[in-house]
């Protein structure tokens, strides 16, 4: 806002010339430079507007801007920011007209406070909040409508201790809720999409009933539902009832009450008691270390073990193997299909089939029938009270004895000495190669001489070419010196000679020798050992 005209020069200047710089000074003070009057002064014209710049400070009551004001020069292309260093107040010029402010550039508000009172800001198109900003508060009053609203950035972090949200919010992307929040109400109404939400923080704390409806619910790491009345272990992926640290794939601590049929697939490890009112099937190995209690009807298609007492009231079938290394009682019928192995005592109030191996290991107790169509092994002490019928083969590990009668229709095959009558054993030995020396006696039996006093021995010599000796032998002894006689003796081929026996006492057993003829001979002997 400057103008230089040239001073004039009393001396040298025409009137002439002071005439014209004095209309150049009206013509500049009626269109450049800025005046006031009581009404309206204005500078320049519409078709001759002026631009003036003061390099220094401006002041005025009220400050008009027609158009617009910006920051900057008074160039054409001079725009800058517009800094406002003190309060400032905007008020409108009318009842009628509502106050506003149009901000067609960047407004910046720096280490000022922006105060509107009692007004309203309407903003009609996109608004903008960028950067790091901080907002006390906002409060929309009366008929709000906002179109379209973008809070651009990475976070939007709200610090206020209440925060509410009346009617409904729309979030397009990520949404955070963190620190102490309370949610009345969260409402998805229409077609809503929510592609991942996440509940952030050590702890999220629903106090009213919850509806979770759909189809598919996924839930990553541990869940404890009301104290570990049910608990989900997803480190080790496991699952408890009553059990909050479960040590197997499902484990329940309590009672388990299943009242119509339970199926297992494979193993089913039983460490307590185990009571069922119903069917139980088993399709792979059911191992119960403790009490077994059946009411029903109990089918094991394949491998049946109890370490502990088992206790079938009514029918028990085994279409596999059945170990029961303790008690097994059954008051019903109890059908074995396969091997049924008994490690402690077995107890049949009635019938007890077996079609395939039945091993006691310890007692086997009968008081009514068994039938046995196939082996029956026994390593302890077998007793039949009654009638003993064996289709099949017999073994006998241990004692067996029958107070009834015995019948058997098969083969007897006893692996151990057979005592009748306490004073008379029968034992048989076997010696499969007596080695390679030749021409000195060789030990092939012995038995300890403070027990028997006398022997019948049935011994067989056979080389390795397949010549057979067969010899019997009786033997007495009086502890010190023992005495001999080889009465008959056969041999084959006709004329082999495969060696001579002898006996002799070695501390405290009756040992009989034998002197082989040929290397490598074996011996086979049966002993009736009388007391």
């Amino acid at each position: 806002m400057a103008r230089t005209v040239a001073n004039l020069d009393v001396t040298s200047d025409t009137f002439q010339n002071w005439v014209n710089k004095t209309n150049e000074l009206l013509y500049s003070l009626t269109t450049e430079i800025i005046t006031g009057n009581s009404s309206i002064s204005n500078t320049g014209t519409t078709l001759e507007p002026r631009k003036a710049q003061l390099l220094g400070r401006f002041g005025a009551n009220t400050l008009v801007a027609t158009n617009e004001l910006r920051g900057g020069n008074v160039g054409d292309s001079g725009y800058a920011l517009l800094t406002v260093t003190s309060n400032t107040l905007f008020g409108g010029n009318s009842s009628a007209n509502a106050s506003y402010v149009n901000a067609q550039a960047n407004v910046f508000v720096n280490n000022a406070v922006l105060q509107v009172n009692s007004e309203t800001i309407t903003i009609t198109g996109n608004t903008s909040i960028k950067g790091n900003t901080s907002v006390t508060a906002i409060t929309v009053t009366g008929n709000a409508t906002v179109s379209n609203t973008i809070i651009a950035g990475t976070d939007l972090f709200v610090t206020a201790v209440n925060t509410s949200v009346n009617s409904r919010s729309i979030f397009t992307g990520n949404t955070y809720i963190k620190a102490n929040s309370t949610i009345t109400n969260i409402t998805v109404q229409g077609n809503g999409t929510t592609a991942n939400t996440i509940l952030a923080g050590n702890l999220t704390q629903i106090t009213s009933n919850l509806d979770v409806t759909g189809t598919l619910h996924t839930i990553a790491g541990n869940v404890n539902f009301d104290s570990a009345t049910l608990f989900v272990d997803a480190t080790n992926n496991r699952v408890g009832i009553n059990n909050n640290a479960p040590d197997a794939v499902f484990v329940v601590t309590g009672t388990a009450n299943v009242s119509g049929a339970s199926r297992l697939s494979n193993t089913l490890n039983v460490v307590g008691a185990v009571t069922l009112s119903n069917t139980l099937g088993v399709t792979g190995a059911a191992n119960a270390l403790s009490t077994f209690g059946v009411t029903g009807a109990a089918n094991a298609l394949s491998t049946f073990g109890v370490t502990g007492a088992a206790n079938a009231l009514s029918t028990f079938g085994v279409t596999g193997a059945a170990n029961a290394l303790s008690t097994f009682g059954v008051t019903g019928a109890a059908n074995a299909l396969s091997t049924f192995g008994v490690g402690g005592a077995a107890n049949a109030l009635s019938t007890f089939g077996v079609n395939g191996l039945l091993t006691a290991a310890a007692g086997l107790t009968v008081t009514g029938t068994a039938n046995v169509s196939t082996n029956l092994n026994v390593t302890g002490t077998g007793n039949v009270q009654s009638t003993f019928g064996m289709a099949g083969a017999a073994n006998a590990l241990s004692t067996f004895g029958v107070n009834g009668a015995a019948t058997f229709n098969n083969a007897v095959s006893i692996t151990g000495i057979i005592t009748i009558n306490t004073d008379y054993v029968i034992q048989v030995t076997a010696n499969g190669n007596l080695g390679a020396t030749v021409g000195s006696p060789l030990l092939v039996y012995s038995f300890p001489k403070a027990t028997y006093s006398s022997a019948k021995l049935t011994s067989q010599i056979k080389t390795i070419s397949g010549n057979t000796q067969i010899s019997e032998i009786v033997l007495a002894h009086d502890t010190t010196t023992p005495y001999i006689t080889v009465y008959a003796t056969v041999v084959s081929p006709l004329g082999a000679n495969n060696g001579i026996y002898s006996v002799a006492i070695n501390n405290a057993n009756v040992e009989l020798k034998f002197t082989q003829t040929s290397a490598s001979s074996n011996a086979r002997i049966i002993a009736h050992l009388i007391k």
